[in-house]
């Protein structure tokens, strides 16, 4: 035996104007966590890039130091660093205030800088030793 319950007109609308207002509500919600969510996966993927571009910069000056010479003039970035990074700028600087009778007197202060997308100013820097092509090791 089946029991109805009958409703009337007036609690049937006053259901639906309140399923609304929950829809509503629940709208802005979801608007206001997409709206968190896309803001932090921008400042997420901001970070990878100024990182990635700190890790391949010490990575590229570890490589001048292994293959340069001692001649600075003769210091470029790689092909394969300027394509990915094409605003790149490489300076040298010998430095000057270490003894002379020291064996690592010939170092370098080596920075790569550029200015990022987001207009954020990277550099990194490094001393190096580069080794002479000579052979006096």
């Amino acid at each position: 035996m089946m029991i109805r319950i009958r409703t009337s007109p007036a609690a049937t609308a006053q259901r639906s104007g309140i399923l609304m207002l929950e829809l509503t509500v629940a709208m802005m919600l979801l608007g206001v966590v997409i709206s968190l969510l896309g803001q932090g996966i921008s400042v997420v993927r901001k970070q990878q890039e100024l990182t990635e571009f700190q890790v391949l910069a010490r990575i590229e000056l570890s490589n001048l130091e292994r293959t340069a010479s001692t001649e600075l003039q003769s210091w470029k970035l790689s092909p394969d660093f300027q394509r990915r990074f094409p605003d790149a700028s490489l300076s040298t600087v010998s430095v000057t205030n270490i003894p002379s009778d020291l064996p690592l007197s010939r170092s370098v202060e080596a920075t790569i800088s550029r200015t990022s997308p987001h207009g954020i100013l990277q550099s990194v820097r490094l001393v190096l030793w580069p080794q002479d092509s000579g052979g006096d090791q």
